[in-house]
């Protein structure tokens, strides 16, 4: 076991199945092989621990809210995982938030050591932060077989208003005639939210989307081949997570242009959507269902990109700790 004792931190999302959880629990299973001596508390604030010099503090970015609380922090060893940095993503990241994150992630950046868990992220240039890209399990199994076109579609995305499912039913309230089955997993992070996306299935009388609950994120990687094509049509993202994952296993993609999409355009990726527009997106799935070259194209296109285990993507961390 190594001396230097390592404290994660994190607060009640780290038990939900979420995409940074699970980046964070393979952080946590790549230290603990490495035979480095951490220890996990869930907090509801950072004022809940009496932090010592002589630890090492990883702090899931998702309990660094409050400017006044890391101030006191400065002294400490410090590593804060930012998975959010809408300052540096879409200008539809609602305004007000992304002031609010803006200056919060300004004053992170200027005075901590910061994981960025993207290189989609690159424009922040200084020596305190290091880019750890997620990655892959390393037993992950691969489509091998496709069909002429898509006809089965994964949605993977816990539903709050940024995942943007609504969205998803908007485009399919056009595509009637098409002979797509869309299913979506998720945690229900937003109660009402997720209320609006059942009375909107329920409206546009859509019986081919269907919400499929939470499974564990093992089980749904075992399911992920048995599908077509991956959806997601976030409004904000650093990966998504799903999507990496959906590259590597070879299931073709559609995602809207977020997170990781322009290191996906350089390699050639084919699925990323110009912008946010229903009808773009529409006449995008119309043409992937009824144009069997298109979508072989994309199939081809998956194999321009190739993503590192979560093991060696972590291995820099070592430098630090």
């Amino acid at each position: 076991m190594r001396e230097n004792k390592i404290i994660f931190v994190s607060n009640h999302l780290y038990h939900k199945n979420t995409g940074g959880t699970i980046y964070n629990k393979k952080l946590i299973a790549f230290l603990k092989k490495n035979n480095y001596n951490i220890t996990i508390k869930i907090i509801k604030c950072l004022s809940d621990i009496t932090f010592s010099k002589e630890k090492i503090y990883i702090l899931d970015g998702i309990v660094c809210q409050n400017i006044a609380e890391l101030k006191l922090l400065i002294d400490f060893k410090i590593i804060i995982i930012l998975h959010i940095l809408p300052q540096f993503n879409e200008d539809n990241f609602e305004n007000n938030s992304k002031i609010s994150y803006s200056l919060l992630t300004t004053f992170i950046l200027s005075q901590f050591r910061v994981i960025v868990p993207h290189a989609a992220l690159n424009k922040i240039q200084a020596q305190n932060v290091m880019v750890i890209n997620p990655g892959i399990n390393q037993d992950l199994k691969i489509k091998s077989t496709y069909k002429k076109h898509p006809q089965k579609i994964i949605y993977i995305a816990n539903f709050i208003p940024l995942k943007n499912q609504l969205f998803l039913i908007d485009v399919m309230a056009d595509l009637k005639d098409l002979n797509l089955q869309i299913d979506c997993y998720g945690e229900i992070l937003d109660t009402n939210y997720f209320n609006q996306f059942q009375d909107s299935l329920q409206k546009n009388k859509l019986n081919n989307i269907t919400y499929k609950g939470v499974i564990s994120h093992n089980t749904l990687l075992k399911k992920l081949i048995h599908y077509d094509l991956s959806c997601i049509f976030s409004k904000f993202e650093t990966g998504p997570l799903a999507i990496i994952e959906s590259i590597h296993c070879k299931v073709p993609i559609l995602m809207t242009p977020v997170g990781n999409a322009p290191t996906l355009l350089k390699h050639q990726l084919q699925g990323i959507l110009p912008d946010f527009n229903k009808e773009t997106c529409g006449n995008y799935i119309r043409k992937l269902a009824t144009c069997p070259l298109f979508y072989l194209q994309h199939i081809q296109s998956l194999n321009n990109y190739t993503v590192s285990t979560w093991e060696n993507n972590f291995e820099p961390l070592k430098n630090w700790l």
